[in-house]
């Protein structure tokens, strides 16, 4: 997965969360990127949770007709 454009593995997630966050002003970090089952994005969730990070947010794109008939 991608923090912003940078590729970072999950069990480092929390730890580079953290450090984005003391740098933000606006106490916002460049969004996660990857396309993912549930499963793997239920794991981000509870990594951040488990790091002490709360407040996430989640930008989704919509299903095209293809991804939905495959």
């Amino acid at each position: 997965m991608y923090l912003g454009n940078e590729p970072v593995n999950i069990h480092q997630l929390g730890a580079k969360v953290h450090a984005q966050l003391k740098k933000a002003a606006r106490r916002r970090v460049p969004p996660l990127r990857r396309k993912v089952p549930f499963g793997i994005f239920a794991s981000v969730v509870d990594t951040l949770r488990q790091s002490g990070i709360s407040n996430i947010s989640i930008v989704t794109e919509p299903i095209t007709d293809r991804a939905r008939t495959q």
